[in-house]
């Protein structure tokens, strides 16, 4: 996985550099506003602009190319984290180079600033839940964790078209987390409502009923079994899985 940070230089370009997951902005928690997901059709392209505020971009599928002031390029897949802070000066480019629609999340560390147009905002397709990887296997995007009248925990599918996703959700914070192969957590609730992002190796889930389903880089899972029986994590592989927790309010 890759986590880069675009920023203003004394240019007034913008420019980027690649963290370290010990760098202070990523191995703490952050406070944060908001979450919300867009799908940007293959082929949508933003001209320069500037970032509305502070925040962190991953991309969940499809593949984005990002451009900047000297000339180079930055390629974006799933699971790519982007720390975008050039809220001034020229701005950068963003396309989607990939066949098939790029879904992001973005998670907001600031209020929205004046002049935020939303320039990225396009319409939402029911259709973009399952999106085809580079592999041709159908991709499982958006997951729900929530317990069901029998004290279990149930997963469900989420349409894009969801009100959970479509719209601006509250957030409190973020924080990143490296869990080490061989990682395994026994039935456990979880503690608030969180959104839980997977952007590199793997995680098996397990529920009550006996069933398992795996996450890799780009799946989203909300997690809403705040009672009952709850769910098992593991580390699947010989890869760490590194993910992105998004604490929300209540709902």
């Amino acid at each position: 996985m890759r986590l880069t940070r675009l920023y203003t230089g004394a240019d007034n370009k913008t420019h980027e550099e690649e963290l370290e997951m010990t760098n202070p902005m990523l191995a703490t928690v952050q406070s944060a506003t908001g979450i919300d997901f867009r799908v940007l059709e293959s082929g949508h392209y933003i001209d320069w602009h500037t970032a509305p505020r502070r925040q962190f971009v991953i991309t969940l599928a499809g593949e984005g190319e990002i451009g900047l002031g000297d000339g180079s390029k930055l390629r974006c897949g799933p699971g790519h984290v982007k720390l975008i802070e050039d809220m001034t000066g020229q701005g950068h480019t963003a396309k989607v180079v990939s066949d098939q629609p790029r879904i992001v999340a973005r998670i907001h560390l600031g209020p929205r600033e004046a002049g935020d147009t939303d320039l990225g905002k396009v319409p939402w397709r029911s259709t973009h839940q399952h999106i085809l990887r580079a592999s041709g296997e159908q991709a499982r995007v958006f997951t729900r964790l929530y317990t069901g009248a029998d004290n279990k925990t149930h997963l469900e599918e989420i349409e894009i078209t969801n009100p959970m996703l479509a719209t601006l959700q509250s957030a409190t914070a973020i924080d990143f987390r490296v869990l080490k192969p061989g990682h395994n957590l026994g039935f456990h609730n979880t503690p608030q409502r969180k959104f839980v992002i997977t952007l590199a190796g793997e995680g098996e889930i397990g529920l009550g009923d006996g069933s398992k389903f795996r996450c890799g880089p780009g799946n989203v899972t909300l997690v809403e079994d705040l009672t009952g029986q709850g769910h098992t994590g593991k580390v699947v592989g010989d890869q760490p899985r590194i993910v992105a927790i998004v604490h929300l309010g209540p709902r």
